[in-house]
């Protein structure tokens, strides 16, 4: 397995805790830059090469295959910017000796792209948020989402949550709004629904409700096991991604209204930052993507515990946090949250002290 370290780095350290209960397993690093947090962790005995630029190129997957001399690898979809690469060069790829577990360009595009996942969901009959056009009366705050993962002016922008017509207004300046749609922003809670889903049909899931999470759409920092994946909601996102014959993890963020109603956000089809709650759940989808890939023999019998939680104490230290849910009185029960720290554990200590006290 080669696994690209310092982007969407929480999950990759809950897949490398994964890993390390299979001592047969082999897996390589590949460092971001000698900063790289990977460093600060018990993991870096794994890293065989420290990248010298941030740009992904087919060169350097030639170079990995000289220092590696691999003769068959799978590259781990860890990143979106990854995925998109791996999905644009596939063949050359492939010829090196790279497999990649991903689905075609056009589905992986299809449920990762918002406009066109948005497009899925609503044949299928379940809800997404309010669309405007500019022309509109448009009712504040509202999201602003790009369309496609690159957008006319070849840039990547985030979701924008914009408050009146002047901030609209100002983030438009210079853009398209074709390369944009304007959705109602819906107030309530806010869940992942995670899947795993096999090539042979079967699948296994699990949810998350968000309780934290940094300004500007950004990482989730607290979050908390939930059922939702239990109920009908979830079983009709099932049938639509079965449909799609689609196959792998893919994540997708639902925000309930006060009347009990799931609106679609979005979808990612590869790892997301929270992983370490479904790890320590013992629901690991890892286990699932691990066993389908043929590196292990088989999923490990877990017992399900849905008392844990997840948190970034680094990530809450941010200027602004968002909270998703009013209900959960987070900072009198801040100790609750603090014993499940992504990276206040002994495999990674060294990472929380540097988040914590190097700022």
């Amino acid at each position: 397995i080669i696994l690209f370290s310092g982007y969407n780095q929480r999950s990759i350290i809950a897949f490398l805790r994964t890993i390390d209960l299979f001592k047969d397993l082999d897996i390589a690093i590949i460092a971001s830059n000698n900063k790289d947090p990977i460093f600060l962790s018990k993991y870096k005995t794994k890293v065989v090469y420290t990248r010298k630029e941030k740009l992904l190129s087919v060169e350097l997957f030639r170079t990995l295959k000289k220092i590696l001399g691999f003769s068959s690898s799978l590259i781990l979809p860890s990143t979106e910017a990854l995925n998109r690469f791996v999905l644009n060069n596939r063949e050359v790829l492939l010829k090196l000796g790279y497999y990649s577990p991903l689905v075609s360009k056009l589905k992986y595009e299809t449920i990762s792209d918002k406009i066109k996942f948005t497009n899925l969901v609503k044949q299928h009959s379940l809800q997404v948020p309010q669309e405007y056009s500019i022309e509109d009366e448009i009712i504040f705050p509202c999201v602003l989402k790009p369309k496609k993962y690159f957008s006319g002016d070849n840039k990547v922008y985030s979701p924008q949550i914009l408050r009146s017509n002047e901030e609209l207004a100002f983030f438009l300046e210079g853009k398209s709004i074709n390369d944009f749609t304007i959705q109602k922003y819906i107030e309530g809670d806010s869940y992942y629904l995670l899947y795993y889903f096999y090539k042979n049909g079967n699948v296994r899931s699990f949810s998350q409700k968000n309780i934290i999470q940094q300004s500007g759409g950004k990482s989730m920092i607290a979050c908390e096991s939930a059922r939702i994946h239990q109920l009908e909601v979830s079983r009709k996102y099932e049938e639509l991604f079965l449909e799609f014959k689609f196959n792998g993890l893919v994540m997708v963020e639902l925000k309930r209204d006060n009347s009990n109603n799931y609106f679609m956000i979005e979808a990612n089809p590869r790892f997301w930052g929270p992983s370490q709650l479904f790890v320590d759940c013992n629901v690991n989808l890892f286990f699932d993507f691990l066993f389908e890939n043929s590196f292990i023999d088989r999923v490990p019998r877990e017992s399900l515990e849905m008392n844990k939680k997840y948190f970034w104490t680094g990530g809450i230290m941010s200027d602004k946090i968002k909270r998703h849910c009013e209900k959960v009185d987070f900072l009198s029960n801040f100790s609750d949250w603090y014993e499940f720290d992504i990276y206040n554990r002994k495999d990674t200590k060294k990472i929380f002290n540097s988040e914590i006290y190097e700022k």
